[in-house]
């Protein structure tokens, strides 16, 4: 795959929908002001990208506005409105990247003064740990991990609904392919329930 992202690019911040900023049961979120449809456009990222090794250490991590972006490649907080988007297990969004853009696409209705969620799993890749999650989803999974440790019909619906970045969706391809190749040559190797 070609690399599309470059270290010190900065992508600009474009708002597509009407959207506002204001208190969460995660300290902020962001809520449409309108109805928002399926597959519609809500917003494209901006911030300055970054390589790996150029995260700066944070103190805390809750103030962690950091977005993968490609294999070794992160977006940084743009200081809009895009660094207030909270995660969900049950998320009314996801990601598209698309031409060395990152944008936001509703994945089913947002009616307005909804909070707009996107699963934060379906970007990261190698990420060292887990972070808590307090979604409040009823289908919460209690912690945000790498794309590739969520279970197989998760990873398989995001994929599906085409909001796994191109870096992921290669990486899980193998990964099933492995498990094929595993069932064959060990009938005790099960493949997991999708």
């Amino acid at each position: 795959m070609k690399n599309i992202f470059h270290r010190g690019h900065y992508l600009t911040f474009c708002l597509l929908k009407q959207l506002e900023v204001h208190a969460s049961a995660n300290g902020k979120g962001v809520f449409s002001i309108e109805d928002i449809q399926p597959n519609e456009m809500i917003l494209q990222f901006g911030g300055p990208i970054f390589s790996g090794a150029e995260i700066p250490y944070l103190a805390e991590p809750e103030n962690d506005y950091f977005l993968q972006i490609d294999e070794d490649f992160y977006l940084g907080p743009s200081g809009e409105l895009d660094d207030y988007i909270n995660h969900s297990c049950d998320p009314n969004a996801g990601l598209v990247f698309a031409d060395g853009l990152l944008g936001l696409k509703a994945i089913r209705m947002i009616p307005a003064r909804s909070e707009v969620t996107y699963d934060y799993s379906t970007s990261m890749d190698g990420f060292w740990g887990e972070m808590t999650c307090n979604c409040g989803a009823s289908i919460c999974r209690q912690k945000i991990i790498n794309f590739l440790e969520l279970p197989e019909r998760i990873q398989q619906h995001y994929i599906e609904l085409n909001v796994v970045p191109e870096y992921l969706t290669g990486k899980w391809h193998s990964n099933v392919f492995d498990l094929c190749l595993a069932t064959m040559l060990d009938p005790v190797v099960r493949l997991p329930k999708l």
